[in-house]
């Protein structure tokens, strides 16, 4: 690399630094939070009156220091002139009649180079990687038609998973519009946005009068299942994850069956999971069902639990909790909550429950798009 290109370091600037308005500024932090292959713009500021290292279009950047080598290993590509370049990023300014900027950046995020910058980075708790240690590796590359036309690919290829993590974004930001609108706010009983053909006011309950505690155990047969914020309840031994637990006292742990709520772990943080699956939990976990299960609609009960204003009503019974315990059902059963006719249960389930699989889709159409690049890196670079 050191006979391709020429290597200099950003100035040192921090978040403490930033203004609402002023000269455009990129700092490493955002490789992390705000990752992207070609950099045209930058939503950070600094004072007009800052000094410091200003980019040049076509300047490659890549963070000096990470939480691990392959975090680090990563490269953009500054697309703009006059952007002030922080401190804690390496420099590279390619040889233009050699090496093209955006082959460059991928090269480093994903072809061999990536892997000899993984292997040169150094540190423990924090992982360093010099402009040394990226002038000492060694990159191939074809000609510069070739490198654009292999650059102008990613490039569209980031592109669409660029749109699809908006269209995912979008979508879960009108859920949480919707979950706003289709809900009582508090102290009332209509919400602000309703189907047709339903007027009634909303009824309310404490919770000990609306559902009961489950605690049936002595079902060692069935498999072990554990409640996650991200995928609901899931199979402890599911070939994907590794969640160690002891096996000599299963008797112990509560029965769950489908249809039935758990309170996790994290529940200060919202984590009420409906269960679709029959299994048993940990007797740290609380488990509930309803009262009258006929009367009651899961797809609606299982976005009440989500509601921003409901989590918020947790901290009125989770003073002091933190992970590792979670909420009984003695402190649950004084919340109040509300709720509508079942034919309104059903019809706000179900659109939410379309809602939810659209969010999915989409989720999905992001993870395959990035599992394309993916393989694309490794086989279109030597």
């Amino acid at each position: 690399m050191g006979e391709v290109a020429e290597f200099s370091k950003g100035q040192g600037y921090s978040k403490a630094d930033l203004c609402s308005s002023g000269i455009p500024a990129f700092l490493y932090g955002q490789m992390y939070t705000d990752y992207k292959l070609l950099v045209t713009e930058s939503n950070q500021h600094l004072p007009q009156n800052s000094d410091g290292v200003f980019s040049t279009a076509g300047d490659v950047i890549i963070p000096a220091s990470g939480e691990s080598p392959e975090e680090i290993a990563i490269a953009s590509v500054i697309g703009k002139t006059g952007i002030l370049l922080g401190g804690d990023l390496n420099i590279i300014k390619p040889e233009k009649s050699i090496l093209d900027s955006i082959f460059l950046a991928l090269s480093a995020s994903g072809g061999r180079l990536h892997g000899s910058l993984v292997s040169r980075a150094q540190g423990k708790t924090i992982v360093h990687l010099h402009n040394s240690d990226i002038a000492a590796s060694q990159i191939r590359y074809p000609t510069l038609p070739e490198q654009r036309r292999i650059g102008t690919f990613f490039s569209a290829l980031d592109s669409l998973i660029a749109a699809a993590e908006r269209q995912e974004d979008l979508l879960k930001q009108k859920k949480q519009a919707y979950l706003q609108l289709m809900f009582p706010r508090e102290g009332e009983t209509q919400p602000r946005l309703r189907f047709s053909g339903f007027s009634k006011d909303w009824e309310q309950r404490r919770s000990s009068e609306q559902f009961v505690p489950v605690k049936e155990n002595g079902h060692s047969d069935l498999p072990v299942l554990s409640a996650t914020q991200s995928e609901g309840m899931v199979y402890r031994d599911d070939q994907s994850r590794d969640i160690k637990f002891k096996t000599d006292n299963l008797s112990s742990y509560k029965l769950v069956r489908a249809g039935d709520f758990v309170i996790s772990l994290r529940s200060f943080q919202g984590g009420f999971e409906l269960s679709d699956k029959t299994g048993i939990v940990s007797p740290a976990y609380t488990v509930f069902t309803h009262a009258e299960c006929s009367s009651q609609d899961n797809a609606y009960w299982k976005q009440y639990f989500k509601r921003k204003s409901f989590i918020e009503s947790l901290k009125t019974v989770t003073f002091g909790i933190r992970d590792g315990k979670t909420i009984s059902f003695s402190d649950f059963s004084s919340l109040k909550c509300i709720f509508p006719s079942l034919p309104e249960q059903r019809r706000i389930g179900e659109f939410f429950t379309t809602l939810d699989n659209l969010i999915a889709a989409t989720e999905e159409r992001t993870r395959a798009l990035k599992e394309m690049k993916s393989a694309y890196l490794q086989r279109m670079f030597v």
